[in-house]
């Protein structure tokens, strides 16, 4: 069914037949059919007013609402200070070739940034993927880091030219995320040097689609979206995993052109428009796209990035040594998890021991931990507590804590292994590592 756009600014509340139409408030919506409905300001620099646009499928029509289905679309209502701080595109409009327009963003990083082309090669597929949060199983986070905060303010504001509804933001809450996201889907361009531990939680769970926040009043709200976190070397953790883009920024080590207000309004007034007519033109393959190319490496960062480029050689070919790099360092990183580490030194032994000792068990551990390169060394306490969130609980006999490697023991370890995809090899005569096939008459 078509989309009526409503010219007139007061708010409708019946359809031709007296029924009463629902006002649903949206910063942007995907359709079965194709069609979709964005986010777009005004264009007067005073109005903090807002309008969506309707994509039928081949043209844009804007308007204050739209109507779909005895639906009434709106734009969110939005603090004064949000909406000016948020960049709208005002219209789609033309971008021509796709490869010209990453290459014209890409020149931007390479000016105002510095550093690698690889590095901004990967910034601009970054930036693309901001623009289709909502088409992806989860949006892919960025995290940066780097010495020169100077580097990393041009970097944010660049982004903010750029990605689709940004916000720079700092001294974040949880209720403010949950408050922002919900009502914006935006892309947040985080500068902070402390997160709270249920903060990080939040954002490491509401990273995936289909999560949703419980308020105090009974409701659900949605509040995945895309993420960057620019954090000093000193500052905080990234709260990402191998699921984000890892970038180390540059020392400033050359004058940079400066990215002035006046600069970063002509950049955006050049690329937003072009980077909403992409989306458009583009939402309805990424979200049938579930393969990556076979020369990108396998990592959830590779996996979650590559559905995004277009047969864009290039910049598939500048990235992928990058996301490989970086998947080698997420292997050295897995190597060192002491709980990894714990389930592969008793492997063994529970295939022929009756039990371990506890001192055994953290021997064995720093020894292969060392092998690996890590120089940390765990006691006996740490190694006991890190079992027990494992599931596999300890015993005191005559001989001190032991681990019994009972029948519940044994599975338990087969179990963990899985879970840690560790490699491990199968010992010939184990139900668990050769499990019976099921006959089904």
């Amino acid at each position: 069914m078509g989309a009526k756009l409503k010219r007139a600014q007061h708010e409708a509340t019946t359809n031709g037949s007296g029924e009463k139409n629902r006002v649903f408030q949206t910063s942007g919506e995907i359709f079965p059919d194709g069609t979709a409905i964005e986010l777009v300001g005004t264009g007067s620099a005073t109005d903090d007013k807002l309008n969506l646009l309707f994509w039928d499928g081949k043209t844009a029509s804007i308007a204050p609402q739209v109507e779909r289905d005895r639906l009434i679309y709106k734009p969110p209502n939005l603090h004064a200070s949000v909406r000016q701080a948020i960049r709208l595109p005002r219209r789609a409009g033309s971008y021509g070739k796709a490869k010209a327009l990453f290459a014209d963003i890409q020149n931007l990083f390479e000016k105002y940034v510095g550093g690698d082309y690889r590095e901004a090669a990967a910034l601009t597929l970054w930036v693309v993927t901001t623009w289709f949060p909502d088409c992806v199983p989860s949006p892919p986070q960025l995290s940066l880091s780097g010495p020169d905060m100077r580097v990393g303010v041009t970097l944010l504001a660049l982004l903010n030219c750029l990605c689709r509804h940004p916000l720079v933001i700092t001294d974040l809450t949880r209720h403010t995320f949950c408050s922002l996201v919900s009502r914006l889907q935006p892309t947040l361009l985080v500068s902070q040097r402390d997160l709270s531990p249920k903060l990080l939680s939040l954002w490491h769970a509401t990273a995936f689609q289909g999560m949703f926040v419980p308020e105090k009043d009974g409701s659900l709200i949605k509040v995945t979206c895309s993420k960057a976190l620019f954090h000093s070397m000193e500052g905080a953790a990234c709260p990402w995993g191998d699921d984000a883009l890892h970038l180390a920024l540059p020392f400033s080590q050359e004058e940079l052109p400066r990215l002035d207000t006046s600069r970063q309004r002509e950049i955006a007034d050049r690329f937003q428009p072009a980077l909403l007519m992409y989306r458009l033109r583009n939402f309805r393959r990424i979200l049938e796209s579930a393969a990556y190319p076979s020369r990108t490496p396998n990592s959830a960062a590779a996996f979650n990035l590559a559905a995004y480029v277009e047969a864009e050689d290039d910049i598939a070919e500048a990235v992928a040594p990058l996301l490989r790099c970086q998947e080698r360092d997420a292997a050295a990183r897995r190597g060192c998890d002491v709980n990894r580490v714990i389930v592969e030194v008793i492997w063994a032994p529970s295939h022929k021991q009756n039990e371990i000792s506890l001192s055994e068990i953290r021997k064995l551990t720093n020894c292969l931990l060392r092998e690996r390169g890590e120089i940390l060394e765990f006691s006996s306490e740490e190694v006991g507590r890190r079992m027990k969130n494992l599931g596999l609980y300890r015993h005191r006999n005559a001989k001190g804590m032991v681990l019994k490697l009972s029948r519940s023991n044994r599975a338990r370890i087969h179990q963990l292994s899985k879970s840690f995809c560790l490699n491990l090899s199968a010992v010939d005569g184990c139900a668990d590592c050769n499990p019976p096939e099921v006959v089904v008459n």
